[in-house]
Protein backbone atom coordinates (compact mmCIF):
# COMPACT_ATOMS: atom_id res chain seq x y z
CA UNK A 1 0.00 0.00 0.00
CA UNK A 2 1.48 3.66 -0.96
CA UNK A 3 1.57 5.77 2.09
CA UNK A 4 0.72 9.30 0.49
CA UNK A 5 0.72 12.22 3.14
CA UNK A 6 -1.01 15.80 3.14
CA UNK A 7 0.85 18.89 3.05
CA UNK A 8 -1.13 21.39 5.53
CA UNK A 9 -0.38 24.85 6.28
CA UNK A 10 -2.50 26.04 9.15
CA UNK A 11 -3.14 29.95 8.69
CA UNK A 12 -2.70 30.82 11.96
CA UNK A 13 -1.27 33.93 13.28
CA UNK A 14 1.06 32.78 15.96
CA UNK A 15 2.40 30.09 13.60
CA UNK A 16 3.01 32.72 10.65
CA UNK A 17 4.83 34.53 13.28
CA UNK A 18 6.98 32.05 14.50
CA UNK A 19 7.96 30.74 11.13
CA UNK A 20 8.93 34.36 9.81
CA UNK A 21 11.17 34.11 13.28
CA UNK A 22 12.92 30.82 12.13
CA UNK A 23 13.56 31.84 8.46
CA UNK A 24 14.92 35.42 9.33
CA UNK A 25 18.53 35.10 8.82
CA UNK A 26 19.62 37.34 11.66
CA UNK A 27 17.19 35.31 14.47
CA UNK A 28 19.72 34.53 17.45
CA UNK A 29 20.55 30.92 18.51
CA UNK A 30 18.57 30.66 21.95
CA UNK A 31 15.39 32.77 19.70
CA UNK A 32 15.90 30.41 16.97
CA UNK A 33 15.00 27.58 19.66
CA UNK A 34 11.98 29.09 21.15
CA UNK A 35 10.87 29.72 17.75
CA UNK A 36 11.41 25.84 16.74
CA UNK A 37 10.06 25.14 20.17
CA UNK A 38 6.65 27.03 19.76
CA UNK A 39 5.83 25.52 16.16
CA UNK A 40 6.22 22.20 17.96
CA UNK A 41 3.47 23.46 19.98
CA UNK A 42 1.16 25.17 17.38
CA UNK A 43 2.04 22.64 14.24
CA UNK A 44 1.36 19.36 16.69
CA UNK A 45 -1.98 21.16 18.33
CA UNK A 46 -2.75 22.03 14.66
CA UNK A 47 -2.59 18.64 13.28
CA UNK A 48 -4.10 16.28 16.07
CA UNK A 49 -7.20 18.80 15.96
CA UNK A 50 -9.30 15.88 14.40
CA UNK A 51 -7.36 13.27 15.05
CA UNK A 52 -6.93 12.56 18.44
CA UNK A 53 -8.62 9.76 20.11
CA UNK A 54 -11.43 11.19 22.39
CA UNK A 55 -14.37 9.87 23.86
CA UNK A 56 -17.28 10.92 26.29
CA UNK A 57 -17.46 11.14 29.25
CA UNK A 58 -19.86 12.11 32.17
CA UNK A 59 -18.67 14.47 34.64
CA UNK A 60 -20.55 15.83 37.98
CA UNK A 61 -20.23 19.50 37.92
CA UNK A 62 -21.48 21.78 40.97
CA UNK A 63 -24.77 22.50 39.27
CA UNK A 64 -25.20 18.72 38.02
CA UNK A 65 -24.13 16.37 35.67
CA UNK A 66 -22.51 17.24 32.34
CA UNK A 67 -21.59 15.22 29.44
CA UNK A 68 -17.82 16.71 28.37
CA UNK A 69 -15.46 14.77 26.29
CA UNK A 70 -11.74 13.28 27.55
CA UNK A 71 -8.48 11.65 25.26
CA UNK A 72 -8.36 8.30 24.81
CA UNK A 73 -5.48 7.30 26.74
CA UNK A 74 -6.21 3.79 26.42
CA UNK A 75 -4.52 4.35 22.56
CA UNK A 76 -0.62 4.48 22.33
CA UNK A 77 0.64 7.92 21.21
CA UNK A 78 4.45 7.67 20.06
CA UNK A 79 6.47 10.93 19.45
CA UNK A 80 9.21 10.42 16.88
CA UNK A 81 11.78 13.52 16.93
CA UNK A 82 14.17 13.14 13.93
CA UNK A 83 17.11 13.59 15.67
CA UNK A 84 18.49 16.58 16.48
CA UNK A 85 16.50 19.63 15.98
CA UNK A 86 13.49 17.06 15.63
CA UNK A 87 13.72 17.40 19.45
CA UNK A 88 12.85 20.86 19.66
CA UNK A 89 9.48 20.40 17.95
CA UNK A 90 9.23 17.80 20.04
CA UNK A 91 10.02 19.47 23.51
CA UNK A 92 7.05 22.63 22.03
CA UNK A 93 4.36 19.26 21.33
CA UNK A 94 4.78 17.35 24.59
CA UNK A 95 2.90 20.26 26.38
CA UNK A 96 0.05 19.63 24.20
CA UNK A 97 1.05 15.70 24.58
CA UNK A 98 2.09 15.02 27.83
CA UNK A 99 1.11 11.67 27.91
CA UNK A 100 2.70 10.91 24.39
CA UNK A 101 5.95 7.78 24.38
CA UNK A 102 9.38 9.52 23.45
CA UNK A 103 11.06 7.38 20.84
CA UNK A 104 14.34 8.44 19.95
CA UNK A 105 14.49 5.87 17.22
CA UNK A 106 11.98 4.69 14.86
CA UNK A 107 10.20 2.07 17.08
CA UNK A 108 10.23 -1.60 15.00
CA UNK A 109 7.28 -2.97 16.61
CA UNK A 110 4.37 -0.77 16.72
CA UNK A 111 1.13 -1.55 18.39
CA UNK A 112 -1.78 -1.86 15.79
CA UNK A 113 -3.74 1.00 17.30
CA UNK A 114 -1.10 3.51 18.10
CA UNK A 115 -0.98 7.17 16.83
CA UNK A 116 2.36 8.18 15.89
CA UNK A 117 3.58 11.65 15.27
CA UNK A 118 7.27 11.83 13.50
CA UNK A 119 9.17 15.99 13.97
CA UNK A 120 11.28 16.81 11.83
CA UNK A 121 12.69 20.54 11.91
CA UNK A 122 13.23 20.89 7.93
CA UNK A 123 12.99 18.68 4.93
CA UNK A 124 15.96 19.14 2.13
CA UNK A 125 16.13 16.52 -0.04
CA UNK A 126 13.29 13.79 1.42
CA UNK A 127 15.98 11.32 1.42
CA UNK A 128 16.24 11.21 5.52
CA UNK A 129 12.35 11.37 6.18
CA UNK A 130 11.56 8.72 3.49
CA UNK A 131 13.39 6.39 4.94
CA UNK A 132 12.10 6.91 8.21
CA UNK A 133 8.35 6.80 7.19
CA UNK A 134 9.26 2.94 5.14
CA UNK A 135 10.31 2.32 8.66
CA UNK A 136 7.50 3.28 10.24
CA UNK A 137 5.13 1.65 6.86
CA UNK A 138 7.13 -2.04 7.24
CA UNK A 139 6.14 -1.31 11.27
CA UNK A 140 2.40 -1.33 9.74
CA UNK A 141 1.76 2.23 10.22
CA UNK A 142 -0.83 3.79 7.50
CA UNK A 143 -1.19 6.92 6.78
CA UNK A 144 -4.26 7.36 9.00
CA UNK A 145 -2.48 6.56 12.47
CA UNK A 146 0.76 9.13 11.03
CA UNK A 147 1.37 12.97 11.22
CA UNK A 148 4.66 14.55 10.82
CA UNK A 149 4.96 18.14 12.00
CA UNK A 150 8.00 20.13 10.42
CA UNK A 151 8.93 23.45 10.64
CA UNK A 152 10.24 24.08 7.15
CA UNK A 153 10.24 22.08 3.80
Amino acid sequence: MAMTLRVVVPPHPLIAHWLTVLRHQHTPAPLYGTALQELGRWLTYEAIRDWLPHRPQVVTTATGEAEGSVIESTVPLLACPVLPAGLELWQGARTVLPEATLCLDTPTQIESNAGVILFVDQISDGERELAVLQKLQKAGVDGRRLRVITALT
